[in-house]
């Protein structure tokens, strides 16, 4: 799933639209080992097709593969770091978008009696538990992701 994200090019700050993360990874950074900027959209939606009259659950995914969103980042440094980098300037711009578009998700789930679960960030939780709840990504230090 194609996303518009804000990234630096240069020391400038650009928004595009990103169907590849891995490969905007590797433009950019063309240093990096492959296996850190390997391929991988910006948000990625799974589930099974199921017919509109059909008494089946529906179960549909939303991970991100990338930790682009957040407003504080571990970096992809040559070791690892310690300390989170500030990527707020990056994630003021595009994770408004990915919220609104989690809070149409969850709200249309919740109003034809489905379930909402967490945010699923495919491994790199652990890194950012104080940033992101069900509603989607904290931006202000408050807690409020809207």
């Amino acid at each position: 799933m194609p996303a518009r994200l804000a990234f630096y090019r240069g020391d400038r700050i650009v928004e595009e639209e990103v169907v590849d993360v891995g490969v905007l990874l590797q433009e950019l950074r063309p240093d990096h080992d492959r296996s850190v900027t390997g391929s991988a959209p910006p948000v990625e939606v799974r589930g099974k097709p199921v017919r509109v009259d059909s008494a089946k659950e529906v179960f549909v995914e939303i991970t991100l593969p990338t930790d682009i969103w957040f407003p504080r980042v571990m970096g992809m440094e040559d070791e690892y770091n310690l300390e989170p980098y500030d990527n707020s300037a990056l994630a003021q711009l595009h994770t408004p978008r990915l919220n609104a578009f989690l809070r149409e998700v969850r709200d249309k789930t919740l109003a034809l009696g489905g379930r909402w679960e967490k945010l699923d960030v495919n491994g790199i939780a652990v890194n950012y538990l104080d940033q992101w709840d069900e509603f989607g990504i904290r931006l202000e230090s408050t807690g409020a992701s809207r």
